[in-house]
């Protein structure tokens, strides 16, 4: 038994001694039958103040005191329990959750964002800006903080689940963003969305051209690949006569900006003459190289894990600025 419910037992216990003790103290100081005295008792407790039944002597006046601050304090007391053992049951959080619930059931012709990744989280804040309704679906309860905080519509579950896609309103929604993190993952989703809502507008990453395809065929009206975003993102800025070297993004899951920069490869510096992945930029600092400017005008795109960085190599970065900013010291 918890400290909550044992404090709340002995409370109760309290009252209902100082109720007892009530009753027979007027039934013996006034003379008054059980029920007068059990009334008078009850409405002296609770300080309702309706009026006595009959007159009250010296002495049942100076015992109706006594029995205020004694039953008045216990019920207090009582009172208190019972509300921290709501708080501590759930009680309200259960409330929080029926109206949460039943928001997201009154919602349509809205947005359901399946997966809070980076993406995610960046389509999220575009939605607040312009006040569009939305839900998000997402499988990490670890977030559930966050999404309370902000106080947005979400529901903790699998995407690709159909009775999950109903609690978000699928069949009628207007449009749903498949982000989930694996390639098959947003492929089925794909599949489960359409057959509950044939009308639902499907927007899909994809992170390989062959899941590109088969989302296509599978009703999904727009994929996305942020490969080649990024790609051509580092194209314009490795080629562009433009003195603008940094491109921003947005914002990281987290909240920190994440841009596209140019970084040049000084003489001497620790990274000349390592591969890409030998490097450890991208799991040392979470910064990926999506691009290398050679010092013969060549241009690597997308460039693979055995390409090599030479001294005087204009890297392309993307990533949170400040990982790219602990890059950029690396090479010069």
């Amino acid at each position: 038994m918890s400290a909550s419910i044992k404090s709340a037992v002995v409370g109760v216990l309290v009252l209902a001694s100082w109720t007892v003790l009530g009753t027979v103290g007027f039934c013996l100081i006034e003379g008054w039958s059980i029920l007068q005295s059990l009334y008078m008792t009850v409405i002296t407790i609770s300080t309702v103040g309706y009026g006595e039944p009959q007159a009250l002597s010296d002495g049942g006046k100076a015992f109706a005191m006594v029995l205020i601050i004694g039953g008045w304090a216990s019920s207090v007391h009582v009172l208190a329990c019972i509300g921290q053992l709501l708080f501590d049951g759930g009680f309200f959080d259960i409330l929080g959750e029926k109206k949460r619930f039943k928001k997201i059931m009154e919602l349509d012709e809205h947005y359901i964002v399946c997966g809070y990744g980076r993406m995610g989280n960046g389509i999220v804040e575009g939605l607040l800006e312009r006040n569009e309704p939305f839900v998000i679906i997402d499988s990490d309860p670890s977030k559930e903080e966050e999404f309370k905080a902000h106080g947005l519509l979400y529901i903790i579950g699998d995407a690709t689940q159909e009775e999950i896609l109903k609690e978000a309103g699928a069949e009628k929604a207007k449009s749903l963003l498949a982000l989930l993190p694996s390639d098959a993952d947003n492929l089925y989703l794909a599949i489960a969305a359409k057959e509950l809502n044939p009308n639902l507008y499907l927007i899909s990453q994809a992170l390989y051209d062959i899941a590109e395809k088969r989302l296509r065929k599978s009703g999904v009206d727009q994929v996305i690949s942020p490969y080649k975003v990024a790609s051509h993102y580092a194209l314009h800025a490795a080629v562009s006569l433009s003195p603008v070297r940094n491109v921003e993004l947005g914002k990281s899951e987290v909240g920190l900006p994440v841009s596209i920069r140019e970084v040049i490869v000084e003489k001497g510096t620790s990274l000349a003459d390592k591969t890409i992945i030998g490097s450890k930029l991208q799991s040392d600092y979470g910064v990926l190289v999506v691009g290398i400017k050679k010092e013969t005008g060549d241009v690597l795109i997308s460039p693979s894990p055995n390409d090599e960085i030479h001294e005087g190599d204009i890297l392309v970065l993307a990533g949170e600025n400040t990982n790219i900013s602990k890059v950029q010291a690396l090479c010069s």
